[in-house]
């Protein structure tokens, strides 16, 4: 699977962003096509942005993209600075699901419902430089399904109650590199699933509009729908900014 994305930004004001973009996923059989737009607002102690992403190829489960999965996600996240070390941050997302119908052999329809996620935690600051912080989510999600065993058909995820938490950390390399890593710690109450995820990224500017990116991740007990597993995730893209 290849993948390919174009994004425009404008900033109005130095406290407001808006971005468009598109994407393209390829597989060995398929071209699926995407945008996304979002918008931010920074008043110092409060960020707030929005997020709406439409005809995503659905890549989790894998299985999805055989069966055409497309998404359709909106999100709104804020963050509250709670004095100079502390943050609260909430998190809203709808996610609304949709498949090829002729592949459908429940009932022939496109659509499979939505999922609606909230995600609240906080982030505490223990150190400044180089960056070491701590923090703490609670995640609720709840699949309303369009109807029943539409898990049959593709199978996302129906209901997550996930404790997580662990420590991230940020390191500066003169300025032309920087590195960061987080291990984190959850539970799953919904599946029965504990699990630690161990990311390791890298960020290069190349120059000053350019810029390659690695990242690692290696989940210990828990492999998205397939349930309790190992995998390995390894990504890296390059960002151009014109």
């Amino acid at each position: 699977m290849l993948e390919h994305f174009l994004e425009f930004g404008l900033v109005p004001h130095e406290r407001f962003r808006w971005t468009l973009g598109w994407d393209a996923v390829y597989t060995e059989t398929d071209e699926i096509n995407g945008g996304r737009t979002s918008a931010a607002a920074d008043f110092g102690f409060l960020v707030s942005e929005q997020k709406f992403e439409w005809h995503q190829a659905a890549k989790d489960p894998i299985e999805a993209l055989a069966q055409y999965g497309r998404n359709d996600i909106w999100q709104m996240k804020n963050r509250l600075k709670l004095g100079s070390r502390l943050e609260a941050v909430h998190m809203m997302e709808i996610d609304w699901y949709r498949m090829d119908s002729a592949r459908n052999k429940l009932t022939g329809s496109p659509r499979l419902g939505h999922n609606v996620i909230h995600d609240a935690g906080a982030e505490f600051v223990l150190w400044r430089e180089p960056l070491l912080s701590v923090n703490y989510h609670y995640r609720k999600a709840h699949w309303n399904k369009a109807f029943d065993g539409a898990e049959t058909q593709i199978g996302y995820l129906s209901d997550e109650q996930t404790h997580y938490g662990g420590l991230y950390t940020e390191w500066r390399i003169k300025s032309w590199a920087e590195v960061s890593g987080a291990v984190t710690r959850g539970s799953d109450r919904k599946r029965h699933v504990d699990y630690m995820i161990w990311n390791f990224e890298s960020r290069v500017w190349l120059a000053d509009a350019a810029k390659l990116t690695f990242n690692y991740e290696y989940d210990v007990g828990d492999s998205g729908t397939g349930g309790s597993g190992n995998s390995q995730i390894f990504t890296s893209s390059a960002t151009v900014y014109f």
